[in-house]
């Protein structure tokens, strides 16, 4: 599921965590994962950067294999 924001593309990686994705000019992709807060709309915790990688696709793939190790401690 992916939402065109002003500032980039939402992507739920979960109910809690989303992958922002920002494209350059070069057409690589980096981004941050957040946790958004279900109680205050539009409200969200930087958790981690993701460095640029090739497309959207290796980014989310990245985030999605970040985002467990972060929760495996």
């Amino acid at each position: 599921m992916m939402q065109r924001q002003e500032d980039g593309h939402w992507v739920a990686l979960d109910n809690y965590f989303y992958l922002r994705v920002c494209v350059d000019e070069h057409g690589a992709c980096s981004g941050e994962v957040v946790r958004r807060d279900p109680d205050a709309e539009g409200l969200a915790t930087h958790i981690f950067d993701v460095p640029p990688q090739r497309n959207a696709n290796d980014l989310k793939d990245w985030a999605a294999r970040a985002l467990e190790a972060y929760r495996e401690g």
